[in-house]
């Protein structure tokens, strides 16, 4: 019987994950890899910020978007990334911090960037999205920022 409370990947599908990453996910359950890739696609909108108009006002995070024929589309760096973080979570939980009570958390120094973090009651922050990651996903940061004209 399937968790109801355990949400299905958007970003990347569990079994695509599963031949895509390098880590050894024996040990985790099918449910514990979603959660993992439910929190790798968390902190990559975090990261981006915001993106594109996505396909439908409601929907909980940044990608799909709409394509240029008005369907849905997840480009597949974003899939990439998220099988990055996804590992990095796996690999290194020492980089995640967890806090149950709200506030200023302290700033981050990484790579070439610093971060603050403000959280709320019980939210979970991944410290550092691999190096990999972040190149692919510092393009869609430039996209969106790019002027209109």
């Amino acid at each position: 019987m399937a968790n109801i409370f355990v949400k299905e990947p958007i970003y990347i599908t569990l079994q695509d994950y599963k031949d895509s990453s390098t880590k050894d996910l024996t040990w985790k359950t099918d449910d514990e890899l979603k959660e993992i890739i439910y929190k790798a696609q968390k902190e990559i909108d975090i990261y981006i910020g915001s993106y594109w108009e996505k396909f439908e006002e409601t929907q909980e995070f940044i990608f799909p978007i709409k394509n240029t024929d008005w369907t849905s589309y997840i480009p597949n760096d974003i899939t990439i990334a998220t099988v990055y973080v996804s590992d990095q979570l796996i690999a290194n939980w020492d980089t995640i911090e967890e806090h149950t009570s709200g506030g200023q958390i302290t700033e981050e120094k990484t790579w070439d960037r610093t971060t603050k973090y403000s959280a709320t009651s019980n939210s979970i922050f991944v410290k550092t999205i691999p190096f990999e990651a972040m190149q692919i996903l510092d393009k869609y940061k430039k996209v969106f920022f790019k002027q209109i004209l």
